[in-house]
């Protein structure tokens, strides 16, 4: 932790096949000192890796404080290109974003930003998003999509588009799409 106060919170974590399905899991609330790194636990992942192999394992940590997900990591017990990962078909939801009043006057503000949605059956590795042919500012980008659970990016695009526009240029890929 940076942190300069300690603080307490939840640890979990999750162990899925590339289906998404997950297979065991654990939480834990754990102490978390000021400015330090501290070991709160090593698994035992040896009975899994026997029944499924290092290539079908995807291990998902997080890290919640206040209720809120501070740090969030996937560990993989294989190389990507060693794992048959399949289709994790990603649904894309888009919504307009109203203008903060506090960015009156801004540079970009008068330009409407738009919220994506992203959800998929199965595991996405390294998923990301694009506007074809169009700049823009996102808030995040290129992470790992676990199945059923949604993440949402910002987009705010270098000039004005409609909603139609945006939902019309927005491509969604990951890992699967480069091979």
């Amino acid at each position: 932790s940076d942190c300069l106060a300690a603080k307490c919170g939840a640890l979990s974590w999750r162990l899925t096949d590339l289906a998404g399905r997950t297979l065991c899991q654990a939480r834990k609330t754990v102490a978390i000192p000021a400015r330090k790194d501290t070991l709160v636990e090593t698994l035992d992942l040896q009975e899994p890796i026997q029944r499924w192999g290092t290539t079908n394992l995807l291990l998902w940590l997080d890290l919640a404080v206040g209720g809120q997900s501070v740090s969030t990591n996937l560990v993989l017990l294989a190389r990507p290109k060693q794992m048959e990962l399949p289709d994790p078909g990603i649904i894309a939801d888009v919504k307009l974003l109203p203008v903060p009043a506090s960015c009156a006057g801004d540079a970009g503000a008068d330009r409407p930003g738009f919220a994506v949605t992203l959800r998929a059956r199965k595991p996405a590795l390294w998923a990301w998003i694009e506007l074809a042919g169009q700049d823009a500012e996102y808030s995040d980008n290129f992470g790992h999509l676990a199945a059923g659970q949604p993440v949402r990016i910002e987009i705010v695009p270098q000039r004005d588009l409609s909603l139609a526009q945006v939902r019309k240029t927005l491509r969604v890929r990951s890992l699967v799409d480069t091979y």
